[in-house]
């Protein structure tokens, strides 16, 4: 299946959850993402804020905050036309960004070699870390850009893991982990 058809597929499957399985699903990835050693021993965490049908971050990004933990979000840039890594603390103004994703309404860049671990959406993932997103780059480029020490971490609902290998690119960035609501898939560093 090419790119743009599993795109497709995923997308019209996603838009089918209903509310109440997206909140159970939601819950049980916060609780995985929390329990993770790697979220541990990280002092700067990257996560989307996640739109309607995606695995809700909300309550992970506000953990985060308890822990102690500095959180940073992807924000658009005008100039560069692409997006880079905002400060977030818990009394940030939102604003809907030109994609209709919420981002801060003041960014304040992070750099993104100080990231420990960094959780990114997707459509679709397999087992070797493949992840298929939206087809504009930008996760990978953010990937891309974060240091060696950066655990990459993609998150979905269970059904969004394939079997085999997605199609990939040599500017795709692979995750080193996938979290869904029914098991965690250790890829490797």
């Amino acid at each position: 299946m090419t790119k743009a058809a599993l795109r497709d597929a995923m997308r019209q499957r996603r838009a089918q959850v209903d509310a109440a399985a997206r909140a159970a699903a939601s819950e049980a990835v916060t609780i995985a993402l929390l329990a993770r050693p790697e979220l541990a021993a990280a002092a700067e965490v990257a996560c989307f804020l996640s739109l309607p049908q995606e695995i809700d971050t909300s309550a992970f990004v506000a953990a985060c905050h308890r822990l102690g933990k500095r959180v940073c979000v992807p924000a658009w840039s005008p100039a560069r036309g692409d997006y880079f890594f905002a400060r977030l603390v818990p009394e940030t103004a939102l604003v809907p960004g030109p994609l209709g994703v919420s981002e801060p309404a003041a960014a304040a860049p992070v750099p993104p070699e100080t990231i420990d671990f960094a959780v990114v959406p997707g459509l679709a993932f397999d087992r070797r870390g493949g992840r298929l997103g939206h087809g504009g780059g930008h996760f990978d480029r953010l990937l891309a850009a974060c240091g060696p020490v950066c655990c990459k971490v993609g998150i979905g609902y269970a059904w969004q893991v394939v079997a085999g290998d997605l199609p990939q690119t040599g500017q795709d960035v692979r995750v080193d982990l996938v979290v869904t609501d029914g098991e965690v898939v250790v890829v490797g560093r």
